[in-house]
């Protein structure tokens, strides 16, 4: 199964459209308007793992363009104040993470090293917010 096989399997989990994905190795991995943008990388794992994140970014999007909620509340905060010097402490980016290391884990299957610096971050919020996963993390074929 290619990248956009995967991201299609898993927006369809979501209940979401399938993002247009374009391919662009200056722009790096980011996620705008309906498009995810990614840069070709070797190492097949990572790669599925920041498209992942950044799928997650386009569902925060459609979530709160839809919804009316404690959760929407503090996404659209703070996709309106992203400061990028701070990003990790953001809830929008540990979700993130978070979604990606468990799609990675219980439907595809990989394990994943989080990176050192936030993975005691990302478990925490994956603790603390089991509710959000349990799709994915009950998930079966």
């Amino acid at each position: 199964m290619n990248i956009k096989n995967k991201i299609c399997h898993v927006s369809r989990l979501l209940n979401i459209k399938m993002p247009d994905i374009i391919f662009n190795d200056l722009i790096g991995f980011s996620y705008s308007k309906g498009t995810l943008y990614l840069r070709r990388i070797g190492n097949e794992k990572e790669l599925l793992f920041l498209s992942l994140h950044e799928l997650r970014h386009y569902y925060q999007d459609l979530y709160i363009k839809n919804n009316n909620d404690s959760l929407s509340i503090v996404w659209k905060k703070e996709m309106d104040n992203y400061n990028l010097k701070c990003y990790i402490n953001y809830n929008i980016e540990l979700d993130a993470y978070a979604f990606s290391y468990l799609v990675l884990k219980h439907i595809f299957k990989i394990n994943y090293d989080l990176p050192y610096e936030i993975k005691d971050k990302v478990l925490d919020y994956i603790k603390k917010f089991k509710i959000l996963y349990s799709i994915i993390i009950n998930y079966k074929l």
